[in-house]
């Protein structure tokens, strides 16, 4: 009995020296940086195309924001589609999965923390819903 004792009092606690946990959220939140400025950078394209008809509607009489898209549209169907629809649905797609990662990786915490690591990928996922909305 005296020699179990002995071997209680020897045991340290284990050192760990890093931690898989700490490396994971970190990988998550520098992908979520790099998904969000891609896609910035690609919805600049469309959101840039409706500022200049915006400006057109406003600086030409007797036209409006919808009819200068709807000339855009005509004249460029699969360029408008692909630039309105399909890029902006693809952010939304990859932005979701860019939070859910960061946010599995956390700990399923919804923190103030967790918010301001994705408030830029929300931001562009409500964004592309704009965009989509305008062609819409």
């Amino acid at each position: 009995m005296e020699s179990f004792e002995e071997k209680l009092r020897q045991l340290t606690k284990p050192d760990i020296s890093g931690l898989k946990h700490d490396y994971a959220l970190s990988k998550a939140i520098m992908k979520a940086g790099d998904s969000s400025a891609v896609g910035l950078w690609w919805l600049g394209i469309p959101l840039y195309i409706v500022a200049v008809l915006l400006m057109k509607s406003l600086f030409v009489p007797h036209t409006t924001l919808f009819s200068n898209l709807h000339e855009f549209v005509v004249g460029n169907h699969w360029l408008a589609v692909g630039l309105f629809v399909a890029v902006p649905a693809v952010f939304i797609v990859v932005n979701a999965l860019v939070i859910r990662t960061v946010h599995l990786a956390a700990g399923r915490q919804w923190t103030i923390g967790f918010v301001r690591v994705v408030w830029l990928n929300l931001a562009i996922i409500l964004l592309s819903f704009f965009i989509i909305a305008v062609y819409l």
